[in-house]
């Protein structure tokens, strides 16, 4: 069984958050599988897989199993231990704020010591987003990959019945 064929007009029926002819991913009249955006390398990684993981465009056994491949690797990168390091350590900063400027309420210390506490929070809100992007990164190239092997497979599968 082939690969549903879609067309640009079908991308932007999904209402993406950018127009990718617009962006020179592609033209208004192009036509092609889910394995052609997967393989489009110039647009990033979960761009792709959000396209082709919309209804119609894979296999129902592939969506399916696909979305629990999404979920395990999702777990793995383990973002949420990220946020909740970060979260006791803005909890961590804030209770020593609220100590300091209880002590030296009387001597109008406050503005700075919450200026000081902001910007250590600020800063490990980079900190834990900078390594969200870069997990993030590595996970969605990895279920691109995976999706890929999958519908390779599932196409190589289909044609081999064919010829059989």
């Amino acid at each position: 069984m082939e690969l549903p064929r879609k067309t640009y007009q079908d991308i932007m029926a999904l209402n993406p958050c950018f127009d990718p002819a617009e962006r020179g991913y592609c033209t208004s009249d192009w036509e092609g599988t889910a394995l052609d955006i997967l393989r489009a390398g110039q647009v990033n990684a979960e761009d792709r897989w959000w396209v082709v993981m919309r209804m119609g465009w894979l296999p129902a056994p592939i969506r399916a199993e696909a979305y629990a491949k999404i979920d395990a690797i999702w777990a793995e990168a383990k973002i949420d231990a990220i946020w909740a390091e970060a979260d006791a350590q803005i909890a961590s900063i804030r209770a020593e704020a609220d100590a300091e400027a209880d002590a030296i309420w009387a001597e109008a210390k406050i503005d700075a010591i919450w200026a000081e506490a902001d910007a250590q929070i600020a800063s490990i809100r980079a900190e834990a987003n900078a390594q969200i992007a870069s997990i993030r990164a590595e996970a969605n190239a990895q279920i691109v990959n995976w999706l890929i092997d999958a519908l390779t497979a599932y196409e190589s599968a289909a044609t081999e019945g064919e010829s059989s």
